[in-house]
């Protein structure tokens, strides 16, 4: 467009059009040629990017993510179909224009639609990726906003490692105590307790359900819920509520009836008829079978956010001696401390196990998020580089219009139009664009939602407030984007451009 008189005059002067459109054709290759270079060691870094994102382990990274060869070919591929895209519209103006020098001005004139609607098209573009960002976005935060029903103020988190050699065979009961009575000893620590899962690194141990049933009681009455095995003091660290009966104490041992703590979502399903506390509850095909309830605590989430009402069994580790060979620490914090070094000490002392590092509890639960995190990071990244690409199109939409009416501003101020109106006649344009494209994104942008309404937890794919969030942004970015063509616009010289024309 801006070569519109020069490509009149070619044209007058005899030059084909496969020449002048190979010429426009060549130029677009060329720009998206540039752009596929640049863009390789941005792919680079964005690799690694959400390769740190997605890994969660305490350990460095061992995959390789460096881009390879047919990742190149990809973006060489991209960035050909993009110079055919972008050479394609002056290919066919010049194919099909007339083209008169004495017209020249009014030549691309018949294309101000077309402009528009290209320019309207992303902006419904980006708002819809917007609002997937904010969408996902809202997701993550409402995830860890979440009340999880225990205390994580001041709670970290810790693993225990087996070291190398260690015997098999130990007593399991007077180990776990002594460990216990360890870690309670350390500075700072207020109280300390062991759990087997707790908080669950991985969602598979707290989903695989099984069948728990109300002994003594008619067939029928059964719970699909989880387990954990955990120490005394489990509670009194994390914060959680016992409702009725009472915690494990080290007397719950092995050569001890076997007892169980459960959540009120299984004692709501188990015993409607009363209490709880005191009666048996039988898990199929596991011995002990019977397991007599001495507490019932309120439901909390056993680590991941997502997890919430699920029916869930608590048994001494002392009496599941199998499966508490590495359990997870839990410290509660009564101030600040560096942990580290005098947990290692503590643990190593006792001959058995080892620490590698310590987290917070929100450290922890965040790990557990991980496709939130990537989801919603990604969805940033994309609604960001829509909003620059909408931003961009608006921002040249207007440049251009505002030198192809330089005559008509210049009218409009020698007849007394304030620099404040001509500016506001631009930004008004803008933001006339904007509100067609977010017209025509909202449908898109609900659909979005609708697709990922699987990714989204507690929060609805149509919700007001994310949609509202991407209209103000959206709103935001045009009025930016219109700033700067309407303060030129503003600066118009009646004289000069008058004179000009």
């Amino acid at each position: 467009v801006a070569h519109e008189q020069h490509i009149a005059v070619q044209f007058a002067l005899g030059a084909s059009r496969a020449r002048l459109a190979f010429g426009a054709f060549v130029e677009g290759a060329v720009l998206a040629t540039a752009a596929g270079l640049l863009v390789m060691p941005l792919a680079w870094a964005v690799s690694r990017i959400v390769a740190s994102l997605a890994w969660t382990g305490a350990r460095p990274l061992t995959m390789v993510i460096t881009p390879g060869p047919a990742t190149y070919v990809a973006v060489a591929a991209a960035a050909l179909a993009a110079g055919l895209i972008v050479g394609l519209g002056p290919v066919v103006l010049i194919g099909f224009r007339e083209f008169r020098v004495t017209t020249a001005r009014t030549v691309f004139g018949a294309t101000r639609r077309w402009r528009n609607g290209l320019v309207v098209s992303q902006v419904a573009l980006s708002f819809a990726l917007l609002f997937c960002a904010a969408l996902f976005s809202a997701n993550l935060a409402g995830l860890r906003g979440k009340n999880l029903g225990y205390v994580d103020e001041g709670l970290r988190w810790s693993r225990l490692e087996l070291r190398f050699g260690v015997p098999r065979s130990y007593d399991v009961g007077s180990y776990l105590r002594a460990l216990v009575d360890q870690l309670s000893a350390l500075p700072a620590v207020e109280s300390a307790a062991l759990a087997v899962a707790f908080p669950t690194s991985e969602v598979r141990h707290m989903t695989a359900r099984f069948s728990i049933e109300r002994a003594n009681a008619s067939p029928g009455t059964a719970a699909q819920g989880t387990m954990d095995r955990i120490s005394p003091g489990f509670f009194t660290t994390t914060g959680a509520a016992i409702m009725r009966g009472r915690e494990f104490t080290w007397n719950d041992a092995a050569t001890s009836a076997p007892v169980a703590i459960i959540t009120q979502p299984l004692a709501d399903q188990l015993f409607p008829d009363g209490d709880a506390v005191g009666r048996q509850i039988r898990i199929p095909g596991r011995k002990p079978q019977d397991l007599t309830v001495v507490g019932v605590s309120a439901d909390f989430s056993p680590g991941d956010p997502r997890i919430v009402a699920v029916p869930r069994v608590y048994v001494p580790m002392m009496q599941e001696p199998a499966t508490s060979s590495a359990p997870n620490v839990l410290l509660r914090f009564n101030r600040d401390a560096d942990i580290l070094a005098p947990l290692q000490a503590a643990v190593a002392g006792l001959g058995r196990h080892q620490v590698s590092s310590v987290r917070t509890i929100e450290q922890q639960t965040d790990r557990l998020l991980t496709q939130e995190r990537l989801l919603s990071s990604i969805a940033v990244a994309f609604g960001l580089i829509g909003a620059l690409l909408g931003a961009l199109g608006l921002y040249a939409l207007l440049a251009h219009a505002v030198v192809r009416r330089s005559r008509e501003l210049g009218l409009r101020m020698a007849l007394g139009a304030t620099r404040s109106a001509i500016q506001a006649l631009v930004v008004r344009e803008g933001i006339r664009l904007v509100a067609i494209g977010a017209a025509a994104g909202i449908p898109l942008a609900l659909g979005a939602g609708v697709v990922a309404r699987t990714l989204l937890f507690e929060i609805s794919p149509f919700d007001a407030r994310v949609l509202l969030a991407t209209t103000i942004i959206s709103i935001t970015i045009a009025a930016a984007s219109a700033f700067v063509p309407a303060t030129r616009a503003a600066r118009t010289d009646p004289a000069i451009s008058l004179r000009a024309e």
